[in-house]
């Protein structure tokens, strides 16, 4: 996220790719995604001034989900990772961001 955090995107990409359990043509269609999303958010939101960690939960004894936004000039945007240990390795298995800030964002009732 510290990459994210100063729009080095393909730092970042570099940075996760051997721990990323998907294919080479997979991998590199997301980057170019997020690539290519990242360059409307900036003409949308401005660039980015920083990270937040938000929070990071445990579902049982194999999956994580931890959750930061991208701070940029005018918007909140979430970044969501997951990871799963199968067996006592922790696998970083995806992630996801958007411009959409979600309700489980927030403790709502």
């Amino acid at each position: 996220m510290k990459k994210v955090a100063v729009d080095d995107l393909t730092g970042a990409f570099k940075l996760v790719r051997p721990y990323l359990a998907v294919g080479d043509s997979e991998f590199q269609l997301a980057e170019l995604n997020s690539k290519n999303q990242n360059t409307l958010y900036s003409s949308r939101y401005g660039f980015p001034v920083g990270v937040e960690f938000i929070e990071q939960k445990k579902v049982g004894e194999s999956l994580i989900r931890v959750v930061y936004i991208e701070k940029t000039e005018k918007q909140a945007l979430p970044w969501v990772f997951y990871f799963y240990k199968p067996s006592t390795v922790w696998i970083f298995t995806g992630f996801k961001w958007s411009d959409q800030l979600f309700s489980g964002l927030f403790d709502e009732k």
